[in-house]
């Protein structure tokens, strides 16, 4: 191993390059714009298992390609990285499976200096890709542990306050969602989706939120949260109800500080917020407005003394 990095640095500085793979999405580069190079030697893991000559690993300064290489047959990778000034702070990308994996590690630019050896290789990792499964009508949960780009054809709700019953929604603009956010999704289908690590320059909103979330499974007390799911009795209600297990899996949202006598929220969106209404020990909503038809109502369109609601303890009020 020693003599094979060696042997392969020495063809790297004479200007060889071993096997690229094709059809990665980087562009062309130039090394020859570059006055000086930098050597990193070692190799790049997902999931634990070195990528091979399928994989294309790309260095960055900002937005600005300094060099790709392609693995050897034996995972091993000699990348050289074109620079002027040593300072320079380098990321990576690395294309494989027919997507691009941003990896927020990286170092900084030295000039003719050689990073990794055959004792201590330079190791880059992977973030692995996080699968979100939506529920029939396309909802889910998540909180990722690296920023990532909004798939398309999901649409990202945070949770901003539980007032007089009802949870109030707002949406997210953003084309990245921010690691460690927990968030509710609405997606256009039930097909899964992936959430792939990207080093964003500045494209990220974030809102403030009453979600806790997970990236590992997390030990909760039962009944103590409110989980995104299915109302257990009535017409089965898609919203958050109380959690009756005892860990909530990773990569999820939740609710932790339930009103007392709440045992779920339900949430509809309209236009730029939403929605719902909490329910009680017994099952019954509260703060619900509805017309004299029992028909459920939004603020907009209550008209004193033909509209109603119930209090929380089950009594009828009408609205004046």
């Amino acid at each position: 191993m020693k003599n094979r990095i060696y042997g392969m640095l020495a063809l790297l500085f004479m200007g060889s390059a071993s096997v690229m793979a094709e059809g990665d999405p980087f562009g062309e580069y130039n090394p020859h714009i570059y006055s000086n190079t930098m050597i990193l030697a070692g190799y790049v893991c997902l999931n634990g298992e070195k990528l091979g000559t399928e994989a294309v690993v790309a260095a960055y300064c900002g937005n600005t390609l300094r060099g790709k290489q392609s693995p050897n047959n034996e995972g091993e990778l000699y990348l050289t990285i074109g620079g002027d000034y040593t300072g320079d702070k380098i990321h990576f990308k690395v294309y494989t499976g027919g997507r691009v994996i941003e990896v927020n590690q990286g170092m900084t630019y030295t000039n003719n200096a050689t990073v990794g050896s055959a004792s201590e290789p330079y190791v880059i990792n992977l973030p692995a890709p996080v699968v979100t499964t939506p529920a029939k009508e396309g909802w889910a949960t998540t909180c990722l542990p690296f920023n990532a780009e909004v798939p398309d054809g999901v649409e990202v709700w945070n949770a901003t306050a539980i007032e007089n019953g009802e949870l109030v929604m707002t949406k997210s603009t953003g084309a990245i969602l921010p690691a460690n956010t927990p968030v509710l999704l609405k997606s256009d289908g039930l097909t899964s989706y992936e959430w792939l690590s990207r080093v964003a320059d500045g494209d990220i909103t974030t809102t403030a939120s009453i979600f806790t979330g997970t990236t590992e499974p997390t030990a909760i007390a039962a009944n103590s949260v409110l989980t995104l799911g299915y109302r257990n009795e009535g017409n089965h209600e898609i919203g958050f109800w109380r959690f009756t297990g005892t860990t909530i899996p990773a990569n999820r949202a939740y609710i932790k500080d339930v009103p007392a006598g709440v045992r779920g929220v339900t949430f509809r969106f309209e236009d730029a917020s939403a929605i719902g209404a909490a329910l009680n020990d017994k099952g019954e909503m509260i703060n619900a407005v509805y017309d004299l038809q029992g028909r459920r109502m939004d603020s907009s369109q209550f008209k004193a003394g033909v509209c109603w609601k119930k209090n929380s303890k089950g009594q009828i009020i009408i609205i004046k």
